[in-house]
């Protein structure tokens, strides 16, 4: 352990450039250690109150999976969905109705698109519903 804090004691001395170098690892390390802590959390039913898709935040989020999953419409939805979820959103005449906006959504789309193609190339559920 003396040996890493001498090495980036002489980095810091060394120059600028070594300094932001330093920075940069221990960022790194930071946001790893934060990053495997909140992967510990527990996980919940997707019918349970304390999930991570119930109620409010499903309204929010179901615009992904009904943009690049199911489209529209209730018959694409997997059986009582809104019911599952809290209803956080739900459907009149056969199209989804929701009073959340779509910024959400938007802001997440890149990280949705990454888990299901990741769900897509691992033969798991792709519905965009999964409990995990």
């Amino acid at each position: 352990m003396s040996h890493i804090c001498k090495t980036f004691s002489k980095l810091l001395n060394r120059n600028q450039s070594g300094r932001w170098l330093v920075y940069g690892i221990t960022f790194l390390l930071v946001y790893i250690v934060l990053a495997l802590l909140a992967g510990g959390s527990k996980r919940f039913a997707i019918n349970d109150w304390r999930g991570d898709l119930y109620a409010d935040k499903s309204g929010y989020f179901v615009y992904l999976p009904a943009t690049f999953i199911h489209g529209f419409y209730q018959e694409n939805f997997p059986d009582s969905i809104e019911f599952k979820l809290g209803h956080g959103f739900g459907f009149e005449d056969g199209k989804l109705r929701n009073k959340y906006t779509c910024g959400v959504a938007i802001l997440t789309t890149p990280f949705f698109l990454a888990a299901h193609l990741s769900a897509v190339l691992s033969d798991n559920d792709a519905s965009g519903f999964t409990d995990a």
